[in-house]
């Protein structure tokens, strides 16, 4: 493995620990506000983000999704985003262009350039693939 992959590995492990972070805020959030309804509203959309990371760690070939699995781990929203990938990603990369999620905790506001750039050279690679199988 070279140094670009991993960098490469290595940001996408700090990203998804942001997102974890982020998720455990929100719990704590939701209960010190008695609202664990937007607490758990709020961590489904970013597990969006997490499941398309964990793709983006599958694609590369640096591991499987099992590498990032926990207790609260729903497998099946992973599938259905693998389903789907390419148009995830693309919807992904659309709702951080106008709306990010983590815009709005400066400790996470680079999270929004990082994801774009991460989710677009896999978008490229898998066109290029495609391509290529053509």
């Amino acid at each position: 493995m070279n140094n670009n992959d991993t960098s490469k590995k290595n940001l996408i492990v700090s990203l998804l620990s942001a997102i974890s972070s982020m998720q455990s805020k929100n719990i704590e959030i939701g209960k010190a506000m008695n609202d664990m309804i937007l607490a758990q509203q709020n961590n489904n959309a970013l597990e969006l983000y997490r499941n398309a990371l964990i793709f983006v760690w599958e694609f590369y070939g640096y591991g499987t999704h099992n590498d990032f699995k926990t207790s609260e781990d729903n497998s099946i929203s992973y599938m259905m985003f693998e389903l789907d990938a390419c148009h995830n990603l693309k919807e992904l990369i659309d709702t951080l262009q106008r709306n990010s999620p983590f815009k709005i905790n400066e400790e996470y506001a680079e999270i929004t350039s990082l994801l774009v750039s991460i989710f677009q050279e896999v978008l490229e690679r898998m066109d290029e693939k495609k391509e290529n199988a053509s």
